[in-house]
């Protein structure tokens, strides 16, 4: 009773909190105008950078919010205003009293201000719109003019042939830097070197050794475990961060080591040669990662551990060309990373790129091609024979569309568009590595809220039953979905450069409310009430049960008395809920009014049918004394429920046909649903056999027939009692239950066939079945 008490004590200070009005805290709708002003003035400015945009976004959409809020405040007062001046009468050719006249005319003069304030935040709030649009205007102009940058074309032989032979020097240069790097020592440094090339290997050594011993226990402990015969994604997700370590700690130990060793070496730091190496070793280290990486999400001999749900051999195969595709994907990326670091000719910059987009252009035809494409290639009498012809799989045809793409893609960079070739190549690999991780995490999370249900401090402390909580499970799971979809499109959407913080706060104006003619509608109102009313109703519930069965149970009162007791809350609870609900979302009772007068007009125009049913289907969602799939008896139709519309419902019976019951027969008329309460069945068989056998004799027969079949429940035990005595024989009546009630006739047809087995060979007769 204190839970319950307390509940309500926190909700309803919620509420109050919720409809609240805002603060009268003093807005300069003046200062705002000037900071529009400002921020109008700034975007003329062509060099502006993308992140004084999005700084602009956010300055502009806090503001949009505090005036769309200060809005609604002025639409109150103007509304509160006009009742007060229709308080006071219209306004005759006689003379009015002069209190009267004077209130009136004060009234008017705050209504010409509300008015003027509510002008100046249209006005602004027109402003923001128009930054908004300029400030998208402003950034796909910048997107455009980064990528649609015209060079040199492939196809021009003389610079394609010079930019060949400064790759080549390039190359030729980079091979020849230790060795130019070597003869600008002098003795003294040549020591020095050779001295800390000794040190950092037997640093590197050490290192190493200390590596393979941490790595040999983090393997131990958080690595494979045998004994886990199916492990759960929590589980393999743990188990993976664990082996990534085991895989990745010897390198990362190495790399460490030395660019310690390097960054304490000035000797080499500068020139080509230190650039070459400091990369050498960077992207080598990479490789390794990328490896680690790729072990642990396919594993590849490790199948119950993989993260990502295939078979061992397409596993294998995916691991094997991500790892080709790694490498060349690392050397390229070294060659322009070199190549930028050195400054060396711009044409040597636009050969790489070239080539660096036809390398990442192949690999990711490679992996589309290995891992997508399954249809096998068919065979000459197969090709003549075109019935046996089918279609391409729906993989197969988004590896032929990766697979053009790319070729397109890469076609660009032989006409001179090289960034376009880059960009849409970069960003399709960008796109696949966010899809991978956002499928990791939401798998991820799914398994740790499961864990979290299967938690024995919910039945324990919380009494919820385990139904309950797969219910629980299922909805967040349901919540979920579209919460992770509507990140993951935002990041790939970012990604491909769309103005992603200009849709969010687009998004969040329409949380906050927006105005449709004159009405102000507010998202966030909307869903806050929506709580509140499915909250209420919760406590609600509570109280009538804590009156069924809890601490108020013990009050005295007669079972008629409480009967009445109890379905006074659950009417009050759904009418108060619905009335805090409507309040919370800013409705009015004026408009449930009108609502309800319209009802009745249409009732008066000969619609009750239809009103009745659309009330009754109301009552059916909201009470369920049927829901989809209960086995109920309606009118003396029998069937499964399939679908519960606002006008009527549909049964599916027996014989496979659809019987449409308008849903107020449904409440007006007597209803059996034997699944409401759950699926347990009884099943009842009664036995006549000859009145000369003994009656304990059949009695164990029966229970003995009941008690070896597996869908039979022994809690309710079997029973078995004489239900008659006719002329020559006694009736015997089997009573057992099923967890099942859909079950019930293939039990009793197996039951049947077992009992007279059973009775044939113990020669007792039967009379009927």
């Amino acid at each position: 009773m204190k839970r319950i008490l307390f509940l309500f004590v926190f909700m309803f200070g919620f509420i109050n909190i919720a409809i609240g009005q805002v603060s009268d805290k003093e807005f300069n709708l003046t200062q705002s105008n000037k900071i529009l002003d400002k921020i109008f003035k700034e975007l003329e400015d062509k060099n502006i950078t993308r992140k004084q945009t999005a700084n602009f976004i956010e300055e502009i959409t806090n503001l949009k919010a505090t005036l769309i809020l200060k809005k609604s405040d002025y639409n109150i007062e103007f509304e509160n205003l006009e009742k007060k001046i229709l308080a006071l009468g219209e306004k005759t050719d006689k003379t009015e009293p002069i209190e009267i006249a004077k209130q009136r005319e004060e009234f008017a003069t705050k209504i010409d201000k509300v008015k003027t304030q509510i002008a100046q935040i249209d006005l602004q709030l027109a402003k923001i719109d128009e930054i908004n649009g300029l400030v998208l205007k402003i950034r796909n102009q910048q997107l455009l003019d980064n990528i649609l940058v015209k060079q040199s074309s492939i196809f021009h032989p003389e610079e394609f042939w010079y930019s060949i032979v400064k790759f080549s020097e390039f190359i030729f240069e980079l091979v020849k830097s230790p060795l130019n790097w070597h003869l600008h020592l002098d003795e003294k440094q040549k020591n020095i070197v050779s001295e800390k090339i000794y040190f950092m290997s037997i640093s590197i050594l050490l290192m190493v050794l200390i590596a393979i011993v941490v790595r040999f226990y983090i393997k131990k402990f958080f690595g494979y475990n045998d004994l886990i015969i199916k492990p759960n994604y929590s589980q393999k997700i743990s188990t993976a961060i664990g082996m990534f370590v085991v895989y990745s700690l010897i390198p990362i130990t190495i790399f460490l080591t030395f660019m310690f060793w390097f960054n304490n070496l000035p000797l080499l730091n500068d020139g080509a040669f230190g650039i070459l190496v400091k990369n050498t070793v960077l992207y080598i280290f990479y490789y390794y990662l990328l490896k680690s990486f790729f072990k642990i999400i396919f594993s590849p001999y490790e199948s119950k551990w993989r993260i990502i749900e295939i078979d061992n051999e397409k596993a294998k195969t995916i691991y094997s060309v991500v790892i080709f595709s790694s490498f060349l994907i690392c050397v390229v990326s070294f060659f322009q990373n070199i190549a930028n670091k050195i400054n060396y000719d711009a044409s040597i910059v636009y050969s790489i790129k070239i080539f660096a987009n036809a390398v990442k252009a192949f690999c990711i035809i490679l992996i589309a091609r290995k891992t997508l494409y399954t249809n096998k290639t068919l065979s000459d009498d197969e090709i003549k024979n075109e019935e046996i012809i089918t279609e391409l799989s729906t993989s197969s045809k988004l590896s032929l569309f990766i697979i053009f793409s790319m070729i397109i893609a890469f076609m660009f960079s032989l006409f001179g568009y090289i960034r376009l070739s880059e960009f849409i190549i970069n960003r399709f690999i960008y796109s696949i590595i966010v899809i991978g991780l956002f499928y990791i995490f939401d798998k991820l999370i799914r398994a740790i809220i499961h864990q979290i249900m299967l938690l024995k401090v919910w039945v324990k402390t919380f009494r919820i039953n385990r139904r309950s909580l797969v219910k629980t499970e299922f909805w967040i799971g349901l919540l979920l979905s579209p919460i992770m979809w509507i990140v993951a499109i935002l990041v790939l959407l970012a990604i491909w450069g769309v103005s992603v913080d200009l849709l969010i706060a687009k998004a969040k104006g329409i949380f906050i409310g927006f105005n449709i003619g004159g009405v102000h509608i507010s998202i966030s109102s909307i869903l806050l009430g929506v709580l509140s009313f499915f909250v209420l109703l919760s406590l609600f519930k509570m109280l009538k049960n804590s009156f069924i069965n809890g601490k108020l149970s013990h009050i005295e009162m007669n079972d008629g008395l409480r009967n009445s007791v109890v379905s006074s809350i659950g009417f009050l609870g759904f009418i108060v809920s619905g009335i805090l609900a409507i309040a919370i979302m800013g409705g009015s009772l004026t408009n449930i009014a009108f609502i309800a007068g319209a009802l009745s007009f249409g009732v008066g125009l000969g619609l009750q049918n239809m009103v009745s049913n659309l009330a009754a289907g109301l009552t059916i969602l909201w009470a369920r004394p049927i829901k989809i799939g209960d086995w109920v008896v309606i009118n003396g139709l029998e069937g499964v429920v399939s679908q519960i519309n606002m006008r009527s419902t549909e049964i599916k019976t027996w014989d496979k046909s659809t019987a449409i019951i308008p849903n107020s027969d449904i409440l007006s008329k007597s209803l059996i649903n034997y699944t409401y309460s759950g699926r347990i069945g009884r099943v009842v068989i009664k036995v006549g056999v000859d009145y000369n056998n003994d009656v304990k004799k059949v009695k164990e027969a029966l229970l003995n027939i009941v008690n070896t079949d597996d869908k039979i429940l022994q809690i309710p035990a079997p029973s078995v009692n004489i239900n008659g005595v006719t002329d020559g024989n006694l009736i015997f009546q089997l009573i057992c239950f099923t967890d099942n009630v859909f079950n019930r006739a293939s039990i009793s047809n197996d039951l049947r066939e077992n009992i007279i087995d059973y009775f044939r060979k113990m020669n007792v007769t039967i009379y009927f079945i």
